[in-house]
């Protein structure tokens, strides 16, 4: 009776241990012809999707320094000026803040 159960675990163990292509040799054709041919390329075309999308974005979006970076912070008074004059004075904030004074 031992005997009997020793050779069955070593026949499990066998067959547990081989690789896909040794278990089943046309299923693991069929699913690696159809990763290659289908799945890969699909997701290739999704991510490329995402990240064209993530570099569009980033290049719209608006961070050009006058958009209240500094300016609700308490650092000045400049968020109560229009566009320009607070480009100004951001730029003139910057050229202090290089020049150590």
């Amino acid at each position: 009776m031992f005997v009997h159960v020793n050779e069955e675990v070593g026949n499990i163990a066998t067959q547990v241990g081989a690789s896909p292509l040794d278990f089943n040799p046309e299923i693991y054709n069929m699913i690696r012809t159809l990763s290659e041919t289908v799945i890969i390329p699909i997701a290739g075309i999704i991510l490329t999707f995402v990240l064209c999308y993530e570099l569009i974005q980033m290049i719209l979006e608006k961070n050009s320094m006058a958009d209240d970076v500094f300016c609700n912070g308490g650092i000045s008074n400049a968020h109560k000026s229009n566009r320009k004059q607070r480009s100004t004075h951001l730029w003139q904030m910057a050229d202090v803040v290089l020049k150590g004074g």
